[in-house]
Formats: C-alpha cells, structure tokens, sequence
C-alpha cells in the first residue's frame, strides 16, 4: 500500500504459511513506516557501497540455517575504543542494481547512461497495477475467502483510519496535513484496487457456490471507498505540501486528480 518497494520492508522465509511463500512483514498497518517492534529488534539503516570504491562493506548479510531469519554482521577488522562510531556500510551485489539506478547511482548512473527516473518510476508503477490487478482477477491464486479476509482488513485497519483523517482535516481545517506523502499515496492506490475487486465480485456473483450475504458483506466493505468523498482533501494536499504533490507524481497517480 504504501511503499511498491517490497523487498525494502519485508523478508521472505522458507517456512510456508497454508501452504504459501510467507511474508514477515515489519511495516504499520496505517503509516507505511517501520513499526515499535521492528525498531526494537532490527537495524533500521545500513548504506550500501554500491560501486563506489572508497567505501567497504563492514556489514556482512546472512540467513539462519533455516532460512527463516536474516541476520546481519557487523566486522570490524581492527578493535574499536569505547564510543568510537563508524559509518555502516554493506553490499545487495546484482540485485540491488535496478534500485540503485532509480537512486542514482548505478553503472549506467556513472557512466552517463541512466535512464530517466521518473519515466522508469512510472512504467514500474504502471506494471505493478497491472499484475496486481490480474492477481485479484485470478481465482486459483487468491481465492474467495481470502478475498474476504483482505478486504476486511483493508477497509478496517487501512482505509479506515486515513480516510478518516484526511476527511477531518478536509472539512476545512486550517492545519498542515496529518497523514504524510505515504499515506495519501496509500488512499490513491485504494481507490484503485476498488476496480479491480468490483470486477472480482463480479464474476464472484456468477458461481453459485457463494453465498449471497458474503457478496454482500464485501460490496459492503467496498462502498467505503469512495473517491468523490475524498477528491476535495486530495487537492488540498496536493496544493498545500509539494512533498505529497511530488509522492503522488513519482507513484504515477498524480495524473488521475488533474
């Protein structure tokens, strides 16, 4: 919802939950951001050398022997007095190459090649919507009851809270924005997936499998999400903070509110 960057705040591990590829993830559920555990229990920051020859790698990534934790290293190769600080640094090789690119400093970045970031930024983003919405569409992978659990937790723990905020502060509130760049992109691409759970529903309606009232519970669920009841608190935050306005360009979505 709030990031498209995946691989930034979550972990794969080996272990299957019913059945499939489990996610740890370590972002909250209404801000996008690192949450108090995860602060707790995790280094939130480590660079990256890149390819940059004057920094060296002194973290060192590791999974446990089952594969179900990631533990980081940290390797100093002289002894550190006491309160002395060092910079950390650690290196993603190959795969990282592609993010690297979009930050600026990737092979093609330093050799004067690099692509345009935002036109990059907003084909990924234009993918995504499309493989998203043909994961919702696809009945075998995602199937009815987990559509339901979804969109239960979508519309409870997510959209209710931002959209009531941005609501409040819309109604004519004199004040700075109380949700941040992220959560407005995160109200954007839920009034996307809308369309593409209506059109779940729809074939949903013709199997007669389901029950009535569980097509109805989750119409429920996505009458909710309505558009025209937050375009006013949109623009005002577009207007109002070049942050949110430059959040919603980068992720493609400042386009539909011109």
């Amino acid at each position: 919802m709030f990031t498209n960057g995946p691989s930034e705040y979550a972990f794969e591990v080996a272990s299957k939950f019913r059945g499939r590829t489990q996610v740890i993830d370590i972002t909250d559920d209404t801000t996008g951001e690192c949450h108090a555990i995860a602060k707790k229990n995790m280094l939130m920051y480590v660079n990256e050398v890149g390819h940059l020859s004057d920094k060296e790698q002194n973290v060192h990534i590791k999974s446990d022997e089952n594969d179900n934790a990631i533990l980081y290293y940290f390797h100093a190769k002289t002894p550190m007095l006491y309160s002395e600080s060092v910079e950390l640094f650690t290196d993603y090789f190959t795969a990282y190459e592609q993010s690297r690119e979009q930050h600026g400093y990737g092979w093609q970045n330093l050799l004067g090649k690099s692509r345009d970031v935002l036109s990059d930024k907003l084909i990924d983003r234009a993918d995504e919507r499309m493989t998203v919405r043909e994961f919702i569409l696809n009945r075998s992978q995602f199937n009815f009851n987990e559509l339901v659990d979804f969109l239960e937790f979508l519309s409870g723990d997510v959209w209710g809270p931002l959209s009531r905020k941005a609501l409040d502060w819309g109604a004519g509130v004199n004040a700075p924005s109380p949700l941040s760049p992220r959560q407005w992109v995160a109200i954007r691409k839920m009034l996307w997936l809308r369309e593409a759970f209506e059109e779940r529903l729809s074939i949903e309606r013709g199997d007669r499998r389901r029950v009535a009232e569980s097509i109805e519970y989750c119409e429920t669920r996505l009458s909710g999400f309505q558009k025209h009841a937050l375009q006013p608190a949109l623009h005002s935050a577009e207007l109002s903070d070049p942050a949110i306005r430059s959040a919603l360009l980068m992720d493609g979505t400042f386009a539909s509110f011109v």
